[in-house]
């Protein structure tokens, strides 16, 4: 959460109601955007100093108005350039594609997207590795009513692995 916070104050200052909204509008489909969660980042970045904040009349009221700082921009293009952990990767992989467009270096963009293929590609391969284990089960088992239902997750998992794959690989062949 707090390096999307970053990449949002990147663009411009927000307020913790411009940042529900960009959230809102587009980053809530792969990230969640609780107010909490969101408090929460905002105080751990402002005692890390990574933001700051001014007061603003805003329609007559006061309201926070939040913006990067120099180390935050530094800590920011530091995860950005970091290698994914398996960890939510699918999250990750899509907060980092969302600020993808904030890296100049088309080297930089590359080196990241790699690092997102080759991390995708390895949790397919651990996916295809227990459907490997699911189908040298005995075949009573595979023809449980229940069986087919369990495992249609994972199939849905290794198919939408195989497509980030193909997405992945078209951003690096478009740089």
């Amino acid at each position: 959460m707090i390096f999307v916070v970053l990449g949002l104050l990147m663009f411009e200052p927000l307020s913790i109601y411009g940042l529900r909204k960009q959230f809102s509008a587009g980053i809530s489909l792969f990230y969640s955007d609780s107010l909490g969660s969101l408090q929460a980042a905002l105080k751990n970045l402002l005692e890390q100093g990574h933001i700051q904040f001014e007061w603003l009349k805003q329609n007559g009221r006061r309201v926070k108005l939040y913006s990067i700082t120099q180390s935050g921009i530094a800590a920011f293009f530091e995860w950005m350039l970091s290698p994914l952990s398996d960890r939510r990767l699918e999250e990750t992989v899509m907060a980092k594609t969302y600020f993808l467009g904030l890296v100049e270096d088309p080297q930089q963009k590359k080196l990241i997207l790699e690092d997102m293929s080759a991390k995708v590609a390895a949790s397919q391969g651990a996916l295809l590795a227990i459907k490997d284990e699911l189908d040298s089960l005995p075949t009573e088992i595979q023809a449980l009513s229940t069986f087919r239902y369990q495992r249609a997750p994972l199939d849905y998992g290794i198919l939408s692995h195989g497509v980030a794959l193909e997405w992945i690989q078209s951003m690096i062949e478009e740089l």
